[in-house]
């Protein structure tokens, strides 16, 4: 079992990283500014939680893909976020696909000060069949980070 890892990061003024965390802790908000998912269902509306189950349904060539998320751990204080998110499963048509990439955990970080900005760091493995597929996998989990960064400083 190979252990991979990448991390993006970008700095931004105060008022960004301020709005990012209220995004980020507000569940309700999460779809309307995160462009990989086009709904999402949670344990509870409102403020995210530790132990809450999120899935993220999107549509990839007409194909109806859902992941499965648990928010793990939320650290937080006056200046600081960090949400680390494990990958549950995902499915095509409710059938289980993403085999191959095992313990894929997102940690997002938001440090709130001037020389702040926000973290995203994706941490996963590759098991069995998935060898096969590292380049693939990588590619997912690189992307996936990327977009996710994208999208949170795109919001206004």
């Amino acid at each position: 079992m190979a252990t991979h890892s990448f991390t993006v990061r970008k700095p931004l003024p105060l008022e960004k990283c301020q709005k990012i965390r209220f995004a980020l802790l507000n569940i309700n908000s999460w779809p309307s500014w995160n462009s990989a998912i086009s709904s999402m269902l949670a344990t509870d509306s409102g403020s995210l939680k530790e132990g809450y189950f999120l899935a993220h349904h999107s549509v990839l060539k007409g194909s109806l893909i859902e992941s499965q998320w648990e928010i793990e751990e939320i650290r937080e204080d006056d200046h600081f976020l960090e949400i680390v998110m494990l990958l549950i499963g995902q499915t095509r048509n409710e059938k289980p696909i993403a085999r191959g990439i095992g313990n894929f955990r997102l940690h997002i970080t938001v440090l709130e000060e001037e020389n702040g900005g926000v973290e995203i760091h994706s941490k996963w493995e590759t098991v069995g069949m998935g060898r096969l597929f590292h380049r693939s996998i990588k590619s997912y989990a690189i992307n996936s980070a990327q977009q996710l960064l994208d999208d949170l400083c795109a919001i206004v």
